[in-house]
């Protein structure tokens, strides 16, 4: 449960940091390890071998993998946009 919350906040903040960016006045800002369309990608490529092969890598099914990797590159691309709209604020 703790996981989903973390990879929501991670989608969440990179979304609303790059609005924000428009907000300050720096422009909208898409950068980043994983944007929408990566997200989208990426849940639904898991998504479809999960369905199709339950293949297990390291104990953990393909599901929680693509979940890791929202959790984790959402996190960082929230990081990036926040220190690319930092730099460039007037």
């Amino acid at each position: 449960m703790a996981g989903g919350v973390f990879a929501l906040t991670g989608v969440l903040m990179s979304s609303y940091l790059g609005t924000q960016a428009q907000a300050v006045g720096v422009g909208r800002f898409y950068g980043g390890l994983l944007g929408r369309a990566d997200r989208l990608v990426l849940i639904m490529v898991f998504g479809i071998i999960g369905l199709i092969y339950p293949v297990y890598f390291l104990r953990a099914h393909v599901a929680w993998l693509a979940d890791a990797a929202v959790r984790f590159f959402g996190h960082i691309t929230a990081f990036q946009r926040f220190a690319h709209v930092w730099a460039n604020v007037e």
